[in-house]
């Protein structure tokens, strides 16, 4: 479908919008022939906070409302697991109020390189100022976590990284994380792609070391909160109807399953580790 055409329709089911941009398969380029159109539609207030609307016009047109307030909530303090803004760190095609949508790109990238590189200081310590991470760190990271607690995502992801298309797929969202480094200022360019935590960022987040074994506590706590929260939000997105869920999780099994006889190689998912060179 065209943009206008969606535009179009956009106006006419939900009346105003504040911005709005495509995201999923048909912008990564795995898009098969009973994909979805996937858009993210946000608005300055909404009822709902986060609900998906789905809408047949020739194509299926699955549209994930959300409010404002959410949605930046989302990206910068993982209020809702990520599960709205996670969408935003790979590659989007802005439709409506590219600033806007890219502002919260950039949010979300920030908060994820605060919370990875946090905990990579509390492991390496004094020595973090040592510890060369390489950009792709950061997005790998997260999506083997994702994926390990979130099956749908898994599927995405996969195809997101297949060879044909993780070089365009690369070079659309590095950018952001490149843009979120810059803004957040505690990492140090030391070869190109290859970053350092700050001597001051590491004593700062040192200081605020908790006892010995709690640090790990506070770090598992988190993650399973983050996980909590993401399967609560796709329960309210659907308007706790089961079946928009089943038919969401379905969709990508169906078309992950058709993939098994094609797969020849491993998991496109690397271990971001191969991405650090340890001090």
């Amino acid at each position: 479908m065209k943009t206008e055409a969606i535009l179009k329709l956009m106006e006419e089911t939900f009346g105003e919008v504040w911005a709005a941009s495509f995201y999923g398969s048909q912008v990564c380029g795995y898009a098969t022939r009973d994909s979805d159109y996937d858009v993210l539609v946000v608005f300055d207030d909404y009822g709902p906070g986060v609900k998906y609307t789905y809408v047949d016009a020739g194509a299926e047109l699955a549209f994930l409302g959300v409010s404002r307030r959410v949605l930046e909530d989302d990206a910068r303090d993982s209020a809702y697991g990520g599960f709205i803004a996670d969408r935003l760190i790979n590659p989007l095609q802005p439709i409506l109020n590219n600033t806007y949508i890219r502002s919260q790109e950039i949010e979300r990238k920030k908060t994820i390189i605060a919370w990875e590189t946090e905990k990579l200081v509390y492991r390496y310590k004094e020595k973090s100022v040592y510890l060369d991470i390489n950009l792709l760190y950061y997005p790998y990271k997260k999506w083997r976590k994702i994926a390990g607690v979130y099956h749908p995502y898994k599927y995405s992801i996969e195809n997101v990284l297949r060879s044909d298309l993780r070089g365009k797929n690369l070079k659309a969202l590095l950018p952001g994380f490149q843009k979120a480094i810059v803004e957040l200022g505690i990492l140090t360019e030391t070869y190109p792609g290859w970053y350092r935590p700050g001597e001051e960022y590491v004593k700062k987040t040192l200081s605020h070391t908790l006892k010995p074994g709690l640090e790990r506590a506070k770090i598992v706590e988190r993650e399973i909160e983050g996980v909590v929260a993401r399967y609560l939000t796709h329960s309210r997105a659907g308007d706790s109807d089961r079946d928009l869920i089943i038919k969401e999780v379905l969709s990508k099994v169906k078309r992950e399953v058709r993939q098994i006889g094609e797969k020849k190689t491993r998991s496109a998912l690397i271990d971001p580790k191969r991405f650090l060179i340890k001090p």
